[in-house]
């Protein structure tokens, strides 16, 4: 009673946002330059970055960079830091790679959905890792997707890739407890991006999708956005190795 807005503790603070221009990753870029957060968004498109950030307003700066090319990660990095220095929020997004079944899924489409959603987040983690170590603090947190715990039959290069790096963050945590960097996933369902409109046109049924979502509608992604923000907070600082869910309930496992 009587406390106020809770503040997060974030303003100043030096965040880099990957695929930032758009659906949930620019919802992070949003919420955290509201908590006072200065944040470069990154992403391939120029134009599409350009406007995000002019959306965005100030505090908000882009990076253009496709991070499926080898090296790309640690390039962006040190763009990064001669931008601000340091880095105290690093925050994992991809779009997700193109959709496939058992029995059709071409071998250049898993290693598309490597390329695209595992390898480079790894590289760009196992950068900012020793940084993070070394000022004793830092928050990494991956915007994964609900099919790390119920894989989707219609999606499995995005089941393979997504699973990889929720084990790979989950051993991370681990490692870098001790020195107060935090790792953590969070896990959208259903949520009106852009992303759902291209699942559509790929022929997933979001009819089907949605009947299994308790709430009955799909997802805001400030619902997203926000949830970061606090897991990037200093009130989340005991908060380490988790996978947390935002489905609207859809997830049916206990874990």
């Amino acid at each position: 009673m009587g406390r106020g807005v809770m503040d997060l503790g974030l303003k100043g603070a030096k965040a880099l946002v990957t695929g930032g221009t758009r659906g949930l990753g620019f919802s992070v870029a949003a919420a955290l330059l509201e908590e006072g957060a200065e944040v470069v968004i990154a992403a391939r498109d120029e134009q599409v970055g350009e406007r995000a950030v002019s959306l965005l307003g100030r505090g908000a700066q882009y990076l253009p960079v496709d991070l499926a090319v080898s090296g790309r990660p640690q390039e962006l990095l040190r763009q990064f830091l001669n931008l601000h220095g340091h880095i105290d929020i690093l925050v994992l997004n991809a779009g997700g790679p193109k959709n496939a079944s058992l029995g059709a899924m071409p071998v250049d489409q898993l290693h598309e959905g490597v390329g695209l959603v595992l390898a480079p987040m790894i590289e760009l983690v196992e950068a900012v890792a020793p940084l993070m170590r070394a000022r004793r603090f830092g928050r990494v947190v991956s915007i994964s997707s609900y099919v790390v715990r119920e894989p989707d039959p219609e999606m499995m290069p995005s089941n393979v890739a997504r699973a990889g790096l929720l084990a790979y963050l989950k051993a991370a945590a681990f490692e870098l407890a001790h020195f107060d960097v935090t790792v953590n996933s969070i896990l959208p369902g259903l949520h009106a991006t852009q992303r759902l409109v291209a699942l559509q046109e790929a022929g997933v049924d979001l009819d089907r999708m949605l009947s299994r979502v308790p709430m009955g509608r799909f997802g805001d992604p400030d619902d997203c956005g926000h949830l970061v923000a606090y897991l990037c907070s200093r009130w989340a600082g005991y908060i380490t190795g988790q996978a947390i869910a935002v489905d609207g309930g859809a997830t049916r496992g206990l874990l």
